[in-house]
């Protein structure tokens, strides 16, 4: 496999390379702008300890409905608004700072790494499908299908239904990780510095997948939609699919997430030390209640 990847490049270096151009000039178009400052934000509200402050007042909820702390409900709004992989990075920092307990975090990643708005609007909406309108609609189908997924782990897990707040065991962590917060002077560089480093991560993924997908050339769009999301979503606009359909592929893609985004979002999630099991199966049921959902409930033929 790896030996035709290297054919596959060296027959077709021109391409590759302007596929490669195509991705960086994406990559600074739209994907830094949009996680860039997330990326900052996420980590400067769980270093400075607001995420254990707010998870004291929605800690009930949270424990009832999906089975994991209050802090979690950080890594569930940061991942609805941040998009991918901010969720990922949330539960990840959350699990570090011992905020979360392993089980917490674990269960987090099946349901609060998602699609952010800017995409599902902006481009998913308006530039395939020509409409804002179907851009909300598929927003609300995204958000409701990962609480579902979100629900659905809470229903089928075998453990107590009293989860802890606080992990108990800990792995081995810097003082800082789990010690006093630093102050906002420091907590604003290191988060600037990681941010950096995690969105050049991403777009290293992205301009790979795209090249990837580029060159395979995967015929109609769930294919190139499984290794890259925007090459597949992008791809419904020449399809000749009745829109019920198209919609119900978007949101299987928009929940699934796609090979790259998974990179992403193990670029964060194995450094931590945390297990994959639950996030590979939240994102395939998320694809799949999604899909189902926009089938059933599409206002459109």
């Amino acid at each position: 496999m790896l030996a035709g990847a290297l054919a596959l490049l060296a027959v077709r270096s021109t391409d590759a390379a302007a596929l490669a151009r195509d991705a960086l000039a994406l990559c600074a178009r739209s994907v830094v702008p949009a996680l860039f400052p997330f990326f900052v934000v996420c980590s400067l509200v769980t270093k400075l300890g607001y995420t254990a402050a707010a998870g004291r007042f929605i800690a009930p909820v949270m424990r009832r409905l999906f089975g994991v702390g209050g802090s979690g409900a950080a890594s569930l709004a940061l991942g609805l608004i941040g998009g991918y992989p901010t969720g990922a990075r949330a539960a990840s920092e959350l699990y570090l700072r011992g905020e979360c307990s392993r089980e917490e975090s674990e269960r987090l990643l099946a349901f609060c790494n998602n699609c952010g708005p800017s995409f599902i609007l902006g481009v998913a909406g308006c530039a395939v499908f020509g409409s804002a309108e179907v851009g909300w609609f598929l927003l609300a189908v995204h958000a409701a299908s990962a609480l579902a997924v979100g629900l659905i782990f809470r229903l089928l897990s075998s453990r107590s239904a009293k989860t802890r707040t606080h992990t108990q065991s800990m792995q081995s962590a810097s003082p800082s990780d789990t010690g006093k917060n630093p102050g906002f002077a420091r907590a604003f560089v290191e988060s600037v510095d990681s941010a950096l480093k995690s969105s050049l991560a991403v777009c290293a993924f992205v301009v790979f997948f795209t090249v990837l997908s580029g060159l395979l050339k995967l015929p109609g769009a769930l294919l190139p939609g499984t290794l890259e999301l925007t090459g597949g979503v992008t791809a419904l606009a020449q399809s000749a699919l009745p829109l019920r359909l198209r919609l119900a592929a978007a949101s299987w893609m928009l929940g699934f997430g796609g090979l790259a985004v998974h990179c992403q979002a193990l670029a964060f999630i194995l450094p931590a030390g945390l297990g994959v099991r639950n996030y590979f199966a939240g994102k395939l049921l998320q694809g799949l209640v999604a899909a189902a959902l926009t089938a059933l409930i599409c206002p459109w033929g």
